[in-house]
């Protein structure tokens, strides 16, 4: 059980890392055509660092869950 749950961490951290781009164009769009303003270059990269770190720190985490977890079978 330990071990899925730690794959599915690191699947879940690994499309934070792949769709964080996607995720932060969204924004953007979202930002322009609902509050009529412009998202800085700055706040961009912030949250384009913000998903990538989160995403890779649950991915890792997940794995170091699944392979801890495997070897105590």
């Amino acid at each position: 059980m330990r071990v899925a749950m730690g794959w599915v961490f690191a699947v879940l951290g690994a499309g934070f890392v792949l769709f964080a781009p996607r995720l932060v164009r969204a924004e953007v769009r979202m930002a322009r055509s609902w509050r009529n303003e412009e998202t800085s270059r700055f706040t961009q990269r912030f949250y384009l660092a913000l998903l990538i770190g989160s995403g890779a720190l649950l991915c890792a985490a997940g794995i170091w869950i699944a392979l801890t977890s495997a070897g105590q079978r």
